[in-house]
């Protein structure tokens, strides 16, 4: 994030695994999970992502919303 000059929540890290929106939500960036196959988002921790969406044509649709 400091290589982009920006603050973490204006960062949103892309995944289909929770262990990834995890580590980026501990960064403190948002998480966006790609949920391709309909299997539910569980995070050890109980977190959750900022965005579930489908496919990344559904994320581009909610980006474009924003």
């Amino acid at each position: 994030m400091n290589e982009l000059g920006l603050p973490g929540e204006q960062v949103l890290h892309v995944a289909a695994h929770a262990w990834d929106i995890r580590g980026a939500r501990a960064a403190g960036m948002a998480g966006a999970y790609i949920n391709r196959y309909g299997i539910p988002y569980v995070d050890a921790d109980g977190s959750q992502p900022d965005l579930e969406v489908p496919g990344l044509a559904q994320l581009a649709d909610q980006l474009s919303e924003i």
